[in-house]
């Protein structure tokens, strides 16, 4: 298994190994999480999984990214959770059997 360091980009940046866990569980629960200024300042973003259904196994996430300007978090998130989900749905559904497009 891969390990990443947790680099801090702004003030916002998850850099603690048990804060990006307790992240991930709430991620799991709503099915969709948000990136609040964690790698740039003023951007915003919404991100919901990929899913292989065959295996389960994550395979990527599609995301919208927003400026703080453009809309306000919770906003976004009524906005566009549904969205989101829908749409990782819908991609997660048409994944080629071996990926390779066969």
């Amino acid at each position: 298994m891969k390990t990443y360091e947790l680099t801090s980009k702004t003030q916002h940046t998850i850099t603690k190994k048990a804060d990006l866990l307790a992240e991930l569980s709430i991620a799991r629960l709503k099915g969709y999480t948000t990136n609040i200024e964690e790698y740039m300042t003023g951007l915003v973003a919404i991100a919901a999984p990929l899913v292989d259904p065959r295996t389960g196994e994550g395979i990527g996430a599609v995301s919208f990214d927003f400026s703080l300007l453009e809309i306000h978090v919770e906003e976004m998130e009524k906005r566009y959770a549904g969205l989101i989900c829908d749409t990782a749905n819908v991609l997660s559904g048409v994944v080629p059997r071996d990926r390779n497009g066969e």
